[in-house]
């Protein structure tokens, strides 16, 4: 999941969509099974909602891409020289809204 968390959300939806369609076609191949729409969205669920913890790429992907941004940000900054944030905030407001 590298990349929900190194690239904008906004630019990564579509493959985030492809990347989780073919996560729970792999888990139907598997089970040998095809599965109905409210047991893939259980699969989906964390194991403490009893579910199976195939998480959708596209539902994090903002959250990760925020924590990464803001667990990076010190280091940048020291690259840098100056504050990084007044340069993104309007994008990760944007991110917020939608």
């Amino acid at each position: 999941m590298w990349y929900i968390r190194t690239i904008p959300p906004d630019l990564i939806s579509d493959c985030c969509v492809n990347f989780d369609t073919m996560v729970l076609n792999c888990f139907e191949f598997l089970l040998g099974s095809g599965l109905s729409e409210q047991s893939l969205i259980q699969a989906q669920l964390g194991t403490k909602l009893g579910g199976l913890g195939l998480r959708a790429s596209k539902t994090h992907s903002a959250a990760a891409y925020i924590a990464s941004f803001f667990k990076s940000k010190p280091l940048v900054e020291t690259f840098r020289a100056k504050p990084i944030v007044d340069l993104v905030w309007s994008g990760f407001s944007q991110l917020l809204i939608s």
